[in-house]
C-alpha cells in the first residue's frame, strides 16, 4: 500500500484538490483499484490565504505494488503538472 498526499495550492477559478485527486485515480487506472481519497481540512484563518475551503487530500493506493515505483511517481507528477494553473 502507498499513501500519496497532495495539495495543489489552487487559484481562484481553477479545479480544486479533490478534482485533481480524482483525476489521479482515473489516470492510474487498474493501479488505483480500491483506491480511497480522503479530504483533510486545513486551518481556516484570516492569516492563511486560500481560495475555497483550504483542504488537502491523501490517496490510499492498496494495489500500487502492481506498478514500478518510478512509473507511479512519474504518472502522479505528470498528472499534477497537467492540472497546474499559472
Amino acid at each position: 500500500m502507498i499513501l500519496v498526499g497532495i495539495d495543489d495550492t489552487d487559484i481562484a477559478g481553477s479545479p480544486g484538490t479533490n478534482q485533481v485527486a480524482r483525476a489521479l485515480l482515473r489516470r492510474l487506472g487498474e493501479t488505483a483499484t480500491g483506491g480511497i481519497i480522503c479530504r483533510h481540512q486545513l486551518l481556516v484563518d484570516v492569516r492563511v490565504p486560500y481560495t475555497s475551503k483550504n483542504g488537502s487530500a491523501s490517496i490510499q493506493l492498496p494495489s500500487a505494488d502492481t506498478i514500478p515505483l518510478g512509473r507511479l511517481i512519474d504518472t502522479l507528477r505528470d498528472t499534477m503538472r497537467e492540472w497546474f494553473v499559472a
